[in-house]
């Protein structure tokens, strides 16, 4: 199995996975905009979580992201669960008009 085929279903097991959120989304605890692109290593889940006001300079410095446990990210917003197991090269943005993440 390669890393695509591990990371593409997110069950219980596979919690332990990490992604990428911006220190922005963390800190307010709001995740407006994120999507899942393919895994860079084993444990990654290819999923990217941002607050959605990041600009271009913001998004290339690394040190303004991190890595973070998929159930850690459920912490900033439980909704979140419902689009985990969404394939790769999706992307959701925030609706607050039905509290939902809306594919993009």
């Amino acid at each position: 199995m390669d890393v695509i085929e591990e990371a593409q279903d997110i069950k219980p097991e596979n919690i332990k996975l990490y992604a990428f959120i911006s220190q922005l989304a963390l800190e307010n605890k709001h995740v407006g905009y994120c999507y899942r692109e393919y895994p860079e290593t084993k444990i990654d889940s290819g999923w990217r979580f941002m607050h959605g006001t990041e600009d271009e300079d913001y998004v290339s410095e690394p040190s303004n992201s991190i890595s973070i446990y998929l159930d850690e990210v459920l912490d900033v917003n439980p909704q979140l669960k419902k689009i985990l197991d969404s394939p790769f090269k999706s992307e959701f943005e925030w609706d607050e008009a039905t509290q939902l993440y809306m594919e993009y």
